[in-house]
């Protein structure tokens, strides 16, 4: 019985030292750094915009004062040209209104999605401002690299005095993923 209590008595300080010399030798291996990108120009602009029509005092407006007019940053159809100004003008009376077409292209070699549009203008604003872009995101893709949709002013609350608000549309654009092509 003794020397069986010996026996593993010695194997357990034989384990035990091994378990020790292993850890004393052992080495843990490890790769550390840091991921990096740099910033890619996102190739989505605006490549065609245009007054469609203006209805003033129920009826299609003439002089082009009236209507409305579309200011660019560089000019439509520029790749980079991310902001356009629309005036519109000449409305006195409930339903006037002024409809313009605006395309968004993306020039990328990957898809590209835009987010529905946010509308922000003045709380009781007298003006309505809609467009046909409807619920959904849209995807920009090589094959199919552009989205064309309305934007609608119209009077709701006509004034005796002459009303001027700002309002502002804001597309979200950004790229897909992109997987890499080994070949």
């Amino acid at each position: 019985m003794k020397k069986r209590r010996t026996i593993i008595a010695f194997l357990l300080i034989a384990a035990l030292c091994l378990g020790v010399g292993y850890a004393g030798l052992a080495r843990d291996l490890s790769i550390t750094g840091k991921a990096k990108s740099t910033p890619h120009n996102l190739d989505v602009y605006f490549s065609a915009a245009s007054i469609k029509e203006a209805t003033v005092l129920g009826s299609e407006a003439e002089d082009t004062a009236r209507k409305g007019t579309i200011e660019t940053t560089s000019g439509v159809g520029t790749p980079g040209d991310i902001t356009i100004s629309l005036t519109a003008s000449g409305m006195s009376k409930a339903g006037d209104k002024l409809t313009a077409t605006y395309t968004i292209t993306s020039d990328n070699e990957y898809d590209v999605t835009v987010a529905v549009p946010v509308i922000t203008q003045a709380q009781g604003s007298a003006f309505k401002i809609t467009t046909t872009w409807g619920t959904a995101a849209k995807t920009l893709t090589s094959d199919a690299p552009s989205v064309t949709f309305e934007v609608t002013v119209e009077l709701l609350t006509p004034s005796a005095d002459a009303i001027n608000e700002d309002f502002t549309i804001t597309f979200n654009a950004s790229a897909g993923t992109q997987t890499a092509s080994t070949t």
